[in-house]
């Protein structure tokens, strides 16, 4: 889906996976940084927020824009966690790898 350049000038916080990767994948905002409707310091990363280090969304009416690139240690946490709670709860079955 691509980004409309409103929305980014309307969001009050923009949030990628991870900055550095962003500036060479993220087609959307790259051709907005061109436009000169965005700069890479109106960006932050998403362990940045979940960490607490950058607030999230201040007021119900605030809008976040988030772009996902899928980097994948994000998959393998997400995987981790899902792995780690189904051994807690004895569910599942294992496989051969």
């Amino acid at each position: 889906m691509e980004i409309d350049e409103a929305a980014v000038l309307r969001s009050e916080l923009i949030v990628v996976d991870d900055l550095e990767q962003a500036k060479i994948e993220c087609g959307d905002l790259m051709w907005l940084e061109a436009r000169g409707s965005f700069r890479w310091d109106m960006a932050h990363e998403l362990r940045d927020v979940v960490a607490g280090r950058v607030p999230g969304r201040r007021t119900e009416e605030g809008v976040t824009l988030f772009e996902s690139m899928g980097v994948a240690l994000e998959d393998i946490a997400a995987a981790e966690l899902v792995y780690r709670k189904a051994r807690e709860q004895g569910i599942g079955q294992e496989l051969p790898f």
